[in-house]
């Protein structure tokens, strides 16, 4: 169970110290349990579910997806909506889970990706 919080925790972009937070537990705290120096309480694991919407079953025994979404979440509702494939749910979900910080950098490499494509397209132009 240790081993799959790490993954949880890092699936989500999460640090220790960011994981840690929502559940009221120092970075220290999630290191130590992650190592499996000390064991996952029913109060921790609940809390992370709630938090994380991660999945109590797979948490537990490794089966089933990772994450759940309880129906009506905005989640499901843009899913439904869009008519978004798993693939693309995850992809939007870990935007969403991503701290401010890297969702900054990739709208800076977005914005800086779209000016070198408008270059080259420019580029391409002129050269005809």
């Amino acid at each position: 169970m240790n081993v799959r919080m790490k993954e949880a925790r890092k699936a989500l972009g999460l640090t220790q110290q960011e994981f840690g937070a929502r559940l009221g537990v120092t970075d220290g705290a999630i290191s130590l349990l992650e190592k499996g120096r000390r064991n996952l309480t029913e109060q921790i694991i609940f809390a992370m579910c709630r938090e994380y919407e991660i999945n109590i079953e797979w948490l537990k025994t490794g089966e089933g997806s990772m994450f759940v979404f309880a129906d009506g979440t905005l989640l499901m509702q843009l899913s439904e909506k869009y008519n978004l494939d798993l693939l693309s749910q995850k992809f939007l979900e870990t935007y969403l889970r991503l701290p401010d910080a890297h969702k900054q950098v990739l709208s800076e490499f977005a914005l800086k990706f779209a000016a070198e494509v408008e270059k080259l397209s420019k580029h391409n132009h002129t050269e005809d």
